[in-house]
């Protein structure tokens, strides 16, 4: 986006003009944040595994896709399952990765 704007010059000589424009761009900034639990765990232990998206920016997010590449030596891919999803999100699950999208 780009802004114009016209004015007279002022004096009886050609001058020369100059400005300096500092933009301020506004939009969303996501952080996301990851925990297991429990932390520690035994073989055939069921692990509940929270993502949390936070929107620090100074406006909304529309269209996110979160993504979760799962390890298989460390989970059983066979099992993976929705938990708890947001009212705003879909839940989707493609071996080995689980998609949140907005």
């Amino acid at each position: 986006m780009g802004g114009r704007w016209r004015g007279a010059a002022v004096g009886g000589e050609r001058d020369s003009l100059s400005a300096t424009a500092t933009p301020n761009f506004e939009g969303p900034s996501l952080a996301t944040t990851k925990a297991i639990n429990p932390p520690l765990s035994d073989g055939n232990d069921t692990l509940t595994v929270t993502l949390v998206v936070t929107n620090t920016g100074t406006s909304p997010a529309y269209n996110v896709v979160v993504t979760d590449p799962l390890d298989g030596t460390l989970f059983d891919l066979g099992t993976i399952a929705a938990g708890t999803t947001p009212a705003d999100f879909v839940y989707s699950y493609a071996s080995p990765t689980v998609t949140y999208t907005m």
